[in-house]
């Protein structure tokens, strides 16, 4: 019988192990198999519960998987009387009921056995000997806290899978962890408490709001006696309350691999919808010619752009090579000199050369002395100018141009 124990123990271990919420339906699946097998009378049972109950503590952050688990044993423990043959199982007319009470019993012996987390000797080893290693000592407090705190977890998570009622969670753990039933609470207790809050408040509140009220009120009054991290840990309750028991800040949980690839995606979708946002909103980046563009835009201007070089189509407006009175001032202004004009860097379209020629033709046939001067654009006009008008050079020519510029002969 102690061998077929120690095999139970180590059987359930290793399915239990595997616990996450997308392997929940298997290892419930399995750990029925075990109970098929194992579970011939009420002690094996007892192993079966104690051992899923010790996990939950040990990993609290699965503790409403385990939760959940001793949730499908109760309700599924009935049918194995068709299933097997123990005595003990077809011999109980409520059997649903005596498991619950196995839970609640044993839960309450962990919560009694956990409950004196920084008892007097905790400085002392199993020896009896003072513990001299500093380490070594905060390691053993942080035990003993965690398992305190895990069994306040389970318990939290037991209520919501309703196997514990609302009396055992404010009669059996508020009133025993605070005064006066309690005459050494120490923060310790307070962080417990609100972890019962955090884990099942919500569901409390709905069926007994009153009961919320009064204990939440008591840990209050209680927490000024202690550390700001204690008074937070309260405050951070009655945060959550008003805000329909929601953390101010989201802390992570236990999830399924199709939850986080869920959440990956909307936040991807997210920043994708906020970058596309930026660049069509006023100011946004992007060529502007009206208001906007921002500081980015400005620079890239002055800089001949940044990317895409050059527009897909030539701006006749935008790339102006006549004016009424150049001022070299404005060379520049939108990124390009008369160097990139005559090296060709701008695509010229067809269109462009016969407007260019037909503003020459109106200028000249104006005949006027004061006719704007044009940019050289390493090309000749396809309209009026002959061999009577020359290019100027560095050296001088017969126009009396040196400045790059070509002049048109007026009058003969």
């Amino acid at each position: 019988m102690k061998q077929k124990k120690v095999i139970l123990r180590k059987k359930l271990r290793g399915i239990l192990n595997k616990m996450t919420p997308e392997k929940f339906a298997k290892i419930a699946a399995q750990t029925m198999d075990i109970v098929k097998v194992f579970a011939e009378n009420k002690e094996m049972m007892d192993i079966i519960i104690e051992v899923v109950l010790g996990f939950a503590i040990q990993i609290p952050v699965f503790g409403d998987q385990y939760a959940k688990l001793c949730q499908h044993l109760k309700a599924h423990l009935p049918k194995l009387g068709m299933v097997c043959e123990f005595q003990w199982i077809l011999d109980d007319p409520d059997l649903s009921n005596t498991f619950r009470k196995i839970v609640i019993t044993q839960t309450n012996d962990l919560f009694k056995s956990y409950r004196n987390h920084s008892p007097r000797d905790i400085d002392l080893d199993e020896d009896g000997k003072k513990i001299e290693d500093q380490e070594e000592l905060d390691i053993k407090k942080s035990k003993l806290k965690n398992n305190f705190l895990g069994v306040m977890t389970l318990v939290a998570e037991l209520y919501n899978a309703e196997l514990v009622s609302a009396k055992v969670i404010f009669r059996g753990i508020f009133d025993a962890l605070l005064p006066p039933s309690n005459k050494t609470l120490s923060s310790i207790d307070i962080e417990g408490l609100c972890r019962v809050f955090e884990r099942c408040g919500k569901k409390l509140e709905e069926k007994e709001s009153r009961g919320v009220d009064k204990y939440l009120q008591k840990l209050q009054s209680h927490a000024h006696r202690f550390t700001f991290r204690t008074k937070v840990l309260v405050d951070e309750i009655k945060e959550m309350r008003s805000n329909d028991w929601k953390h101010r800040l989201k802390k992570e949980t236990a999830k399924t691999k199709a939850e986080i690839r869920d959440e990956f995606e909307d936040e991807q979708a997210k920043k994708e919808s906020s970058r596309h946002g930026h660049h069509n909103s006023y100011g946004g980046h992007g060529h502007h010619k009206g208001r906007g563009g921002g500081r980015k835009d400005y620079r890239d201007d002055r800089r001949g752009g940044r990317g895409k070089r050059y527009d897909d189509e030539y701006d006749d407006e935008y790339y102006n090579v006549g004016y009424d009175d150049y001022d070299d001032r404005r060379r520049g202004k939108h990124g390009y000199s008369t160097n990139n004009l005559r090296d060709s860097r701008v695509p010229l379209k067809a269109s462009y050369k016969e407007k260019r020629g037909d503003r020459d033709d109106y200028r000249s046939s104006r005949g006027s002395a004061s006719t704007s001067r044009l940019r050289k654009v390493g090309m000749r006009s396809t309209s009026r100018y002959d061999d009577n008008h020359s290019w100027g050079d560095d050296g001088g020519s017969q126009n009396g141009g040196s400045n790059g510029r070509y002049k048109p002969k007026f009058g003969g």
